[in-house]
């Protein structure tokens, strides 16, 4: 009996290791490389490198179905560690091409809270679908179907045509704030017209009044 109690006692403590080690292995790539995604997004073509890493995540979701065959943790690990690097580094140019996809202001806004709903919403709802489809579907065809949607999703970022660098990013920065400087002097200008107009208006009333005032008392005098 006491065998069997430490035997489990020490199933549990390497469980708790083992999932702990698996929670650093999610959370600090995030922390490590998304500054990197960021000089890398400022240095190459984004559209590029969400082309290169969504194949390359398609390989990688391929490693946990080989960890998942050969029951080896530490491969595990590893292909957690990898899938979470390529996910911190592909950050920075999705959410920078955002801006530069749609470039009016109202439709920015729209465009930025559709990105976040459909994070939110894949988080919450892909969750529960991958808890059914590793039920029924079991968990290679769920590894398979993981690796099988970043190849979809470099299908539609290679439908997407154009250069999306730090200098076209630039150039268009430069057109809108452009366009608003022309607008503000327009603005500006017609703001002075009105106010030289009223300026004239006021004075000819004025005079209109010291005429009046004058021919009052003249005919007043005769």
């Amino acid at each position: 009996t006491n065998n069997n109690n430490n035997n489990n006692n020490n199933a549990t403590t390497k469980s708790r290791t083992s999932i702990s080690i698996l929670v650093l292995s999610r959370l600090l790539p995030n922390a490590l490389f998304t500054s990197v995604g960021g000089v890398l997004a400022d240095s190459y073509d984004r559209r590029t490198i969400m082309l290169t890493l969504d194949i390359l995540g398609s390989f990688i979701a391929l490693l946990f179905l080989a960890a998942y065959q050969l029951e080896s943790i530490p491969a595990l690990y590893v292909a957690t560690a990898l899938q979470m690097t390529v996910a911190a580094i592909y950050e920075p140019s999705r959410s920078s091409m955002v801006s530069m996809l749609v470039a009016d202001g109202e439709s920015l806004k729209k465009a930025i809270t559709m990105s976040e709903l459909a994070w939110s919403l894949m988080t919450s709802v892909g969750s529960s679908m991958g808890g059914f489809a590793a039920e029924y579907l079991g968990i290679s065809t769920c590894f398979c179907m993981d690796s099988l949607s970043y190849f979809v999703s470099a299908l539609f970022v290679w439908r997407i045509r154009g250069e999306y660098n730090a200098a076209v990013e630039s150039s268009l920065s430069s057109e809108l704030l452009g366009s608003d400087n022309k607008n503000i002097d327009s603005n500006s200008s017609s703001s002075n017209n009105n106010n030289n107009n009223d300026a004239i208006t006021a004075t000819s009333c004025i005079i209109e009044d010291v005429h009046n005032d004058d021919t009052s008392k003249s005919s007043s005098f005769f």
